[in-house]
């Protein structure tokens, strides 16, 4: 009889919570398809014609342009000026630029002999946000570091850089 009446509980207890042991709820999901972001360089950055005595030195521009030397660097009139590029992405947003964190190296026309290039700088109007136009220039510089002229032959030096751009 015990054996009933223990059996008609579990039974019971089964029943009630199998009833109260669901709840159905709904959720929401959001999505929204926005433009692809579009980088494009519109000047190359270009540290200009300069000549070198001695042990060489350094050529800094500046996002801003300006170009100043230091050590044994003679700057000619030569046009220097600090790269800029174009970034198209979505109003409202803004962009934040990830710039390289190693040296960067600059070839000789011979493909042998190089300088380097560190310490870049960033500039951009309205700090990056894109509050009425999708376009953001941004300027960027650096420091170009140059050795004597037998490190640092007569000639054209060439490179690319990585330049990352996130629109947040």
């Amino acid at each position: 009889m015990k054996s009933i009446k223990y059996l008609t509980v579990i039974i019971i207890m089964i029943i009630n919570c199998s009833a109260f042991g669901q709840i159905t709820c709904t959720g929401t999901v959001f999505a929204e398809i926005v433009p692809v972001t579009v980088a494009s360089e519109i000047r190359p950055l270009s540290f200009g014609q300069f000549s070198t005595v001695g042990n060489g030195g350094n050529v800094v521009v500046s996002p801003q342009g300006t170009r100043t030397s230091s050590g044994s660097v003679l700057l000619s009139e030569s046009v220097a000026h600090q790269g800029l590029f174009s970034v198209f992405g979505t109003q409202s947003n803004t962009v934040q630029v990830i710039l390289p964190s190693s040296p960067v190296y600059i070839y000789h026309q011979n493909g042998v002999n190089y300088m380097y290039l560190d310490t870049w700088t960033v500039d951009m109007p309205k700090n990056g946000n894109s509050k009425t136009n999708n376009e953001i220039l941004v300027s960027v510089g650096s420091t170009l570091h140059i050795g004597p002229i037998e490190t640092n032959p007569i000639g054209a030096y060439t490179c690319t850089y990585p330049i990352i751009f996130v629109y947040n």
